[in-house]
């Protein structure tokens, strides 16, 4: 015995890391003074591995964690759920890995109580975690928020988790929300839809460019504006043109977002809003004349003859049909 103290106090101190390391590496774990050794358990190790998460050094919480998933992960599902909230990016995919294989049910009913607790939404290190569960979360929560019988407060938590997954699958539903009358569900929803980086968002927030909430409106055209997809410019020349809901503000935000594109593919959509829309025609002229260098004054015609003679005349007339000065429709 005096030799194995001996040559446990020569030995170099390990650092926490190396010392989660050195119990992962083994087989087994030995304790000094035990008669045999004892096979690797939850009930022998969890208790330093326990104790080296909640330390401050990344590396070790990781090692830490990867030597749980190596016990008996369901007979402590708490550890990777809380691991889950760790300020680490590796620590918390490394759990996500390990709570996206236990039962769906389980996963649910854990974040759903995050949700509903005091942090609620505003848990940021929970938000971080959404997007690696989505193969575990992403129908549970999309059948929740479906669920008209369900309390208002658990559905727009699905609707916000389900924004922060990215998930494309549910942007039908939650437009349908945003469309609805709980304000509450119709905020978290529209939200949703704005984190939701998928094309087949862009239609839907086309639609939400003509709500009845202005600051629906509001974030659809911005949302629109981020996106910068074609569609995206497409639905924003509408907006230009057509003065959703009166909204001639609205119109102007939309030709800012089209020339802050800085793509010349926006310059016949600038031209056909400053011809159909008196209300946008100052602030489209001077889009036109710093994307193209040219100053035509505020004269659609002008404009348009001149893009004509830049252009196939066949185009340019399926793109933006002639008109005269003014469109009474449209006017202010």
């Amino acid at each position: 015995m005096l030799l194995v103290l001996t040559l446990i106090a020569a030995a170099a101190p390990q650092s926490p890391a190396e010392h989660v390391q050195h119990l992962m590496d083994r087989d087994e774990v030995v304790w000094i003074g035990a008669k045999s050794p004892s096979p690797a358990s939850a009930g022998a190790a969890a208790p330093v591995l326990l104790e080296t998460m909640k330390g401050e050094d990344e590396q070790a919480r990781l090692r830490a964690l990867e030597a749980m998933a190596k016990l008996d992960p369901e007979a402590n599902p708490e550890v990777f759920f809380a691991a889950l909230a760790d300020p680490s990016d590796a620590v918390r995919a490394s759990a996500a890995r390990v709570v996206s294989d236990f039962e769906p049910e389980l996963v649910f009913d854990h974040v759903m109580a995050v949700l509903l607790g005091p942090a609620g939404q505003q848990d940021a290190t929970l938000a971080a975690a959404l997007p690696l569960l989505r193969n575990a979360l992403e129908q549970p929560m999309l059948d929740l928020l479906q669920a008209p019988q369900e309390t208002l407060e658990r559905r727009t938590a699905a609707a916000y988790s389900l924004g922060m997954m990215g998930s494309g699958k549910a942007v039908t539903t939650l437009a349908q929300m945003v469309w609805g009358n709980e304000d509450w569900l119709r905020d978290v929803s529209m939200q949703a839809l704005m984190n939701i980086k998928d094309p087949v968002t862009v239609p839907k927030l086309a639609e939400l460019a003509g709500h009845p909430s202005d600051r629906i409106r509001w974030a659809a055209v911005e949302a629109l504006g981020a996106f910068g997809t074609p569609e995206a410019i497409e639905a924003l020349g509408r907006v230009a043109v057509a003065r959703p809901a009166g909204d001639k503000d609205l119109s102007r935000r939309a030709v800012q977002l089209l020339e802050a594109t800085k793509d010349p593919a926006v310059v016949p959509i600038l031209i056909h809003a400053m011809d159909r829309n008196l209300a946008v025609r100052r602030i489209a002229v001077d889009a036109l004349s710093n994307l193209t260098g040219k100053d035509f004054g505020d004269s659609p015609t002008l404009w348009i003859e001149w893009w004509q003679k830049r252009n196939d005349p066949a185009q340019i007339q399926q793109q933006m049909p002639q008109r005269q000065l003014l469109d009474i429709e449209y006017m202010e």
